[in-house]
């Protein structure tokens, strides 16, 4: 009767007699190498890792069958899709991750995370954003402003539609004041070359300080002055004629 190589079970010939008792050795020296097996494996893992090692043991099998159907079924999901004949299902598409450069004339887009469309980016606008290039920005009653050195100026042309003039002597009406908002002092002449005080947002300047020198040097002229809450013009010893034009 022959035996195993390392664990010298029994194996008997063709034309041997099976014997009970040489089934029953093998069937304890199995055992015996099993337990030892088992209580060495004890000494390094738990018996949960044991447990679990046995368990992927068995059924990795089953576990990759799963897998592999899992697999097979999305693939098939996505290829049923892209043959489907119907325009709103994705169809003969690349989407490649690669940024470029301008500005597409569609874009892809949705509201509810499913159903996608095309937009077209000349239609987008910017909603509550209050700042460019780190300047901010506000609507002040329709106007838009921008803050430079602590201080909000407007942006772009302002309407100043109403235009308000007059004159001032001084043995007349000496003063004209406005403080209804921002404005433009277009044009301020005067015959002397003494007194006068224009007080523009607060800030006092002598008239003789601001003149642009004319065509004719006995009429003394300023002209664009744009001030932002109020402008104040006195006389005291000349003759002032100017028209202002302001928002309202």
């Amino acid at each position: 009767m022959q035996e195993t190589r390392n664990y010298k079970l029994k194996k008997p010939e063709y034309n041997e007699y099976a014997d009970v008792m040489d089934i029953n050795h093998n069937m304890d020296v199995v055992d015996q190498i099993l337990k030892g097996l088992d209580e060495r494996l004890k000494k390094v893992l738990t018996k949960e890792q044991t447990d679990s090692f046995y368990a992927k043991i068995a059924h990795r099998h089953n576990v990759n069958d799963i897998d592999n159907l899992i697999s097979t079924i999305q693939t098939t999901k996505v290829n049923n899709a892209i043959q489907a004949d119907n325009s709103d299902k994705l169809r003969n598409m690349n989407f490649i991750w690669s940024g470029q450069a301008g500005q597409p004339p569609w874009l892809w887009g949705g509201a509810d995370g499913k159903n996608m469309y095309v937009y077209n980016p000349s239609n987008f606008s910017v909603a509550n954003s209050n700042s460019v290039q780190g300047f901010q920005f506000r609507n002040n009653n329709g106007i838009l402003e921008v803050l430079i050195n602590g201080v909000w100026m407007s942006v772009g042309g302002r309407q100043y539609t109403v235009i308000r003039s007059g004159s001032l002597r001084r043995d007349g009406n000496k003063s004209f004041s406005y403080s209804g908002g921002s404005g433009i002092l277009r044009s301020l002449v005067f015959a002397y070359d003494e007194g006068g005080v224009i007080i523009i947002d607060g800030i006092s300047c002598a008239i003789s300080d601001l003149q642009i020198p004319s065509g004719d040097s006995q009429i003394p002229i300023i002209t664009n002055i744009e001030f932002k809450n109020s402008i104040t013009i006195n006389c005291s010893n000349t003759y002032i004629r100017f028209v202002i034009q302001t928002e309202k």
